[in-house]
């Protein structure tokens, strides 16, 4: 008796079941669709996927996620009876995408609590644009256009003499005389004049045994054409010491920099006035710890060691300066950076919290 009953709850659970799947159904006309070949320049272009609800319950689409931003999906919003029809739209945007593509959408329906997953695809080739002084050079001061306007050299061991090239051209019929004010350490070598429609490259050099700073470095280089100033273009690098040298002994006999915190919360701040806190750095080595620099994004805040050597055993004062003159009600998380001769931790990160308020 008993094992009867078991078989027909079985049987009405399964029973339930296969209803619910049947009250739930879809069926898309198509889940991929091909554009062939298509322009670069040419817009958007855009697919509509059909389908029809096969279930015996309303449904509707709660969400369709496509696979990259370059793709924008669209969908109907209203309820889909049972027998109606209801579409999914994928529109591909092709600018500075050459090239083959294939891109997806994951579309999510829902009736009577059950979730239907579909997924759609579109692919195509897109044919590049004609190549243009705009569109090949992005960038442009007066007449003379460039590549980019950030020249970035990434890290740099001191005493390296990195170089990077940057492609310019003149979109005129006439020549142009070209110069650049640039700080001492970095080099810039280009032709003095820029033929009618040249295009050609300048080189920058960076001498970083003369640049004194240490950690992320970024300097300006202004571009002068025919004596006058047109444009800034910024160059970039992460200035840090070469460590590699150091003999075992030396390792051994290395200066070790110790935060006495890595968290200094400042509290409450009324805007319009400077305040101060003190962290303290140990050397816990046995060389001479020197301090390279701290380095700090924001212009706001500050440190600086009250004693930039410390010998052995000895500690130093960093004093953290936060400035709210100009800064509005706010809670601020920033961070320092503190650059040693340390060789096992020669950058340290450490956080400055505070509220302002007025």
């Amino acid at each position: 008796m008993k094992r009867i009953l078991v078989v027909g709850i079985l049987m009405a659970v399964c029973g339930a079941g296969l209803w619910a799947q049947r009250q739930a159904e879809c069926r898309f006309v198509e889940t991929e669709y091909d554009f062939g070949r298509i322009n670069e320049d040419g817009g958007t272009v855009s697919h509509r996927f059909l389908f029809v609800n096969t279930g015996l319950a309303p449904l509707t689409i709660q969400r369709v996620t496509a696979s990259c931003g370059c793709t924008t999906p669209d969908w109907t919003r209203e309820t889909i009876l049972p027998n109606d029809s209801g579409s999914v739209t994928l529109t591909f945007d092709p600018l500075d995408r050459p090239g083959h593509f294939q891109k997806s959408a994951r579309v999510e329906l829902v009736s009577e609590g059950i979730t239907l997953v579909e997924m759609l695809d579109i692919a195509g080739v897109v044919e590049p644009r004609a190549e243009t002084l705009e569109n090949a050079y992005p960038y442009h001061f007066g007449d003379v256009y460039l590549r980019a306007t950030v020249v970035a050299f990434d890290t740099i061991v001191k005493g390296d003499v990195p170089e990077r090239t940057l492609e310019v051209a003149n979109a005129t019929a006439e020549p142009l005389r070209i110069d650049f004010d640039a700080p001492e350490y970095v080099v810039v070598d280009a032709p003095t004049v820029l033929k009618p429609n040249e295009t050609t490259y300048i080189t920058l050099k960076y001498l970083s045994h003369r640049n004194a700073a240490w950690g992320y470095a970024r300097d300006k280089v202004v571009l002068r054409v025919n004596g006058a100033p047109v444009g800034d273009m910024s160059v970039q690098a992460v200035l840090v010491e070469d460590f590699d040298t150091l003999t075992a002994a030396e390792r051994l006999t290395a200066p070790i920099a110790v935060l006495s915190d890595k968290v200094i919360d400042m509290g409450e701040l009324r805007i319009g006035k400077k305040y101060t806190v003190t962290l303290m750095l140990t050397n816990a080595g046995i060389d001479v710890l020197q301090v390279r620099a701290i380095v700090s994004g924001s212009s706001y805040l500050a440190a600086e060691a009250a004693k930039p050597r410390v010998k052995s055993g000895k500690t130093t004062k960093l004093k953290i300066t936060v400035d709210a003159a100009n800064l509005q009600p706010y809670t601020f998380v920033k961070t320092l950076q503190l650059i040693t001769n340390d060789p096992t931790n020669p950058s340290q990160l450490f956080t400055v919290k505070w509220q302002t308020v007025r």
